[in-house]
């Protein structure tokens, strides 16, 4: 039984050969002739006949012989070369026809439209006559410049006169610039400066001076060669280039390069979140032995740690994109917020550099944001500030904001740290008290005070306790208890052996302020009493010492 035809299987094969279009576009002005192009449209009167694949290809058949007679707008261009059974579809098989049902990811390049042939031939003609003119133009100045000079000399031997200053007189105002191009002056100092410092201790180098005066006189004398000069040159020009092209050459070049590397590893990784079912295995890239640190500080190899991050993000289903409503992102700003305040980077310059985080610093562990009095309660207080506030949204709680823009715009800077709590220098602390002292003293509000008590400015009453409370407080505080007439007795006789723990003394207070301190005062004082009483009643304790104690003997005497 045969299998049934696939619906989405297309008989026509592949082509790999580029399209015409593509092979034009890239072909050079050199290869057109003036015979391929016509003002005439393409002729569509012999249409090209497409073989089947059970026939074999003819050699030579009509159509084929009249395509050359043609006339197109385009050159002519050779027919690509096929293998047998292959037909030439002009690129219209594509993978989106072939799978029509999978995903296909957008390019993310602007296809330029290609141009016609006229139009690339008059740009072509117009290249040329503006590299003929300024070469012209440039032949002419240069005779101008040449019988100008002559003549100026002339007339300075003629007048017994200095060629500059006619010189001076005659151009006025220069119009020609001189390019910074290596001069051989340059040049023999640059090779004489490498030459003689390069023997010679650090402390101990030639000053730029006098390097310079010793290649004058040198000059002067004509003691370098023209091999030498040409050398000094080469070297001059090629010490130029790496300063200016080369990697990490100076501390300018690598702060731009690692700038540079930094914001295109972020836009690659920043780029992967388009794409559309994407597996990868995770990737650890080394240097210098640095998986180690995961070893050393984590016990966990790097690999596990991979795992484990992976399966953080799945079980605690953590959506990559922003957040999509104004409450989620409130919500995480809040959060943020209330995380740095509680642990952030350490700043050596900082007051408390012992301390890792403010609940260490300022010994509160449940240390939350104050935004009303956040001048006084936070930087004042805990020297430490919130920096990198977006401009245009007002300091204030994030539940106060009221458009998801400025929510997400909130939350970005949070997450990518350019809004960050740091601990303030010892210079910013004084600028800031300086700067609430004059605050206060112009008038303004400077945060918002506490309410008022309702009953603020009144007298209050004080509760003292008669002496008939207070013999009742005395007591042992327990009911139905009566007290053992040979408790005297046994408080006479020696105490035994045994270490016992004396409860801490209570101080009664003089004159008791108000009722609810002298309770708690005949409370402590009932307890003390009651604890010495259950240690009198437990048996005594073997003694620790080398000592013997007899009874018996004792009893006898």
């Amino acid at each position: 039984m045969a299998p049934a035809p696939d619906p989405y299987y297309s008989p026509t094969p592949v082509n790999h050969a580029l399209p015409i279009d593509f092979q034009y576009h890239h072909d050079g002005l050199e290869s057109l002739t003036a015979p391929h192009f016509t003002d005439s449209p393409l002729s569509a009167s012999a249409p090209q006949e497409i073989p089947s694949l059970d026939s074999s290809p003819s050699p030579a058949s009509p159509t084929q012989a009249a395509l050359p007679n043609a006339k197109s707008a385009r050159p002519s261009l050779p027919a690509p070369i096929l293998k047998d059974g292959l037909v030439d579809s002009g690129g219209v098989t594509t993978f989106t026809t072939q799978h029509p049902f999978k995903d296909v990811q957008p390019p993310r390049f602007r296809v330029r439209q290609s141009k016609s042939d006229t139009v690339k031939l008059d740009q072509a003609e117009r290249k040329k006559l503006r590299e003929k003119k300024a070469e012209e133009l440039k032949e002419g100045v240069g005779a101008i410049i040449k019988s100008q000079d002559v003549s100026i000399k002339v007339l300075a031997e003629q007048l017994s006169f200095p060629e500059k200053t006619i010189q001076t007189l005659v151009n006025g105002v220069t119009h020609y610039v001189k390019h910074r191009k290596p001069s051989v002056y340059n040049a023999l100092v640059h090779k004489a400066k490498a030459e003689l410092n390069d023997d010679l201790p650090i402390g101990k180098w030639l000053k730029l001076k006098e390097i310079q005066e010793s290649v004058r006189a040198s000059m002067n004398s004509n003691m370098f060669s023209e091999d030498y000069k040409t050398e000094a040159l080469l070297e001059l020009e090629e010490d130029r280039k790496i300063k200016t092209m080369g990697l990490r050459s100076g501390n300018t070049a690598a702060h731009a390069d690692a700038r540079a590397t930094t914001s295109s590893l972020t836009d690659e990784v920043l780029g992967l979140g388009i794409h559309i079912h994407d597996d990868f295995v995770d990737t650890i890239v080394e240097f210098n032995g640095s998986s180690t640190f995961f070893l050393n500080v984590f016990n966990m190899h790097p690999t596990d740690v991979c795992s484990r991050f992976q399966q953080w993000v799945c079980n605690q289903k953590i959506s990559l994109e922003a957040p999509g409503n104004l409450q989620a992102a409130q919500a995480e700003c809040v959060v943020m917020i209330k995380n740095g305040l509680h642990k952030f980077p350490m700043n050596p310059t900082s007051l408390s550099s012992n301390a890792s985080c403010i609940a260490a610093t300022s010994g509160i562990p449940n240390l939350g944001m104050n935004y009303i009095n956040y001048r006084t309660s936070i930087q004042q207080k805990h020297h430490v500030e919130l920096l990198g506030w977006p401009v245009n949204i007002p300091f204030a709680n994030p539940h106060h904001i009221t458009t998801v823009a400025m929510a997400r715009k909130l939350q970005k800077a949070l997450s990518v740290a350019t809004c960050k709590w740091v601990i303030m220098t010892k210079r910013r602390i004084r600028e800031h008290a300086a700067e609430l002292a004059l605050d206060v003293k112009g008038g303004s509000v400077v945060g918002k005070k506490c309410k008022a008590r309702s009953d603020r400015g009144k007298k209050q009453k004080h509760a003292t306790v008669t002496e008939e409370g207070a013999e009742e407080e005395d007591g042992d505080g327990i009911e139905g208890e009566v007290e053992d007439p040979d408790e005297e007795e046994e408080d006479d006789a020696p105490s035994p052996a045994m270490k016992k723990k004396a409860a801490a003394p209570v101080k009664k207070p003089k004159a008791v302020a108000t009722k609810s301190q002298a309770t708690t005062t005949a409370k402590a004082a009932n307890a003390a009493k009651k604890a010495k009483r259950v240690a009198r009643a437990l048996p005594p304790v073997a003694p620790k010492t080398k000592e013997f104690f007899n009874s018996n003997s004792d009893e006898s005497d």
